[in-house]
């Protein structure tokens, strides 16, 4: 076991799936750590997750990828179809050839109960809005409007899109924003779902997708140009030339599980740690949710911290190789995530339906081998 030689514990900011990743590695590896949530209780809705087997076999050392693996549901096709559920194209989801695992499905909400069942209740300062950050040299401290503070020898911004850490660190201003508004929930209406398929029905500028999760659920997401906020039954009349699943899982879903989350994505860095302070996940590399990857490769993330603090105690020599490792994997994920929004958002008649004729008459295998380019768990040389 290593433990910091210089000062004080972990100070995490954020408890989503990253920083629960990050919390729970650095618990079971007998490290002190503090985790600053700004929401008052740590449940989290947001839909379902898809997980890489990249993903999985990171959380190996949790002693997680066993009942993952029996949890989460198996996804082996991707179906995309028009509006009107006219079929686009049947492709294949990949395969990890060493392992041969695909990609699996399951709750946000499961995920995080999963991650919570090993980490310390007393280890979270809820409600804690932070706002900016102070460093010194042998320590940094997060503090709130109201006077709070959580002082450590490193800070770890996992507090997403509109990350406070990020802000003070990077200073690049406020995210891209995505050119669309989006919707996500969860149903219990399991039957409203293929096992293993993964629907997406693109319309012109809109788009709604299916992921069945296991466990009688389903979960669900809707992309709109035009429509700002919407309840359940506004949402399910603007996608009411879809088929009639659209509008039965927007409306089967408990209000409690229906969301609309902010959208956007960052140009990506060529380093986001300094001094005693580093980023993870959404803070470091915001994606839009096209590829689905934004959880997996948080997981990831966080891992890659924890592992490089076995092998160097100062932060400098563990941040240096962390970002070795994940730089130069997240940074084109960041843009591919953007070339396929645009793609899928098509707003205009004759490139909406250029689109799906082309959709059409592409080969199902090159159809196989661009979506193993945008969803392959193998697209970086770091391995």
């Amino acid at each position: 076991m290593v433990s910091l030689t210089d000062t004080g514990p972990f100070v995490i900011v954020g408890a989503g799936l990253g920083g629960l990743v990050l919390a729970r590695a650095l618990e079971r590896s007998g490290r002190a750590f503090r985790v600053a949530e700004a929401r008052t209780e740590l449940a989290l809705g947001g839909g379902g997750v898809v997980l890489t087997p990249r993903a999985i076999a990171a959380l190996a050392p949790l002693d997680l990828s066993a009942e993952l693996l029996e949890l989460a549901e198996p996804l082996r096709e991707l179906r995309v179809c028009s509006a009107k559920g006219n079929p686009l194209a049947r492709v294949p989801l990949p395969v990890e050839p060493k392992t041969q695992l695909g990609l699996r499905a399951i709750g946000r909400a499961r995920l995080a109960e999963l991650l919570l069942a090993g980490v310390g209740s007393e280890q979270f300062r809820l409600g804690f809005q932070a706002e900016r950050f102070e460093e010194a040299r042998q320590e940094v401290t997060i503090l709130t409007s109201d006077g709070r503070s959580l002082t450590g020898s490193v800070l770890v911004g996992a507090d997403g899109l509109n990350s406070v850490v990020r802000r003070q660190l990077v200073q690049d201003g406020p995210a891209r924003p995505a050119g669309y508004r989006a919707w996500r929930g969860v149903s219990p209406r399991s039957t409203l779902a293929s096992r293993g398929i993964l629907v997406e029905y693109w319309g012109r500028g809109c788009r709604f997708g299916i992921l069945p999760l296991g466990e009688g659920q389903v979960a669900w997401f809707a992309t709109l140009a035009q429509l700002k906020a919407a309840d359940p039954d506004q949402l399910a009349q603007a996608f009411a030339g879809f088929p009639a699943v659209v509008a039965e899982l927007i409306r089967s879903t408990p209000p409690a599980d229906f969301e609309q989350p902010e959208v956007g994505d960052r140009e990506p860095l060529l380093s986001w740690s300094s001094g005693r302070v580093t980023l993870l996940g959404d803070a470091a590399h915001p994606m839009l949710p096209e590829l689905a990857r934004g959880a997996s490769e948080a997981i990831e993330d966080a891992m890659a911290l924890a592992e490089a603090f076995t092998r160097n105690t100062r932060p400098s020599p563990a941040f240096a190789e962390y970002e070795q490792h994940r730089l130069a994997r997240t940074g084109p994920l960041v843009e591919r995530a953007r070339r396929l929004g645009k793609l899928g958002g098509f707003d205009g008649k004759g490139r909406t339906w250029a689109r799906d004729l082309g959709l059409r008459l592409t080969p199902r295998a090159a159809l196989g081998a661009a979506l193993n380019r945008y969803l392959s768990s193998s697209n970086s040389h770091h391995e």
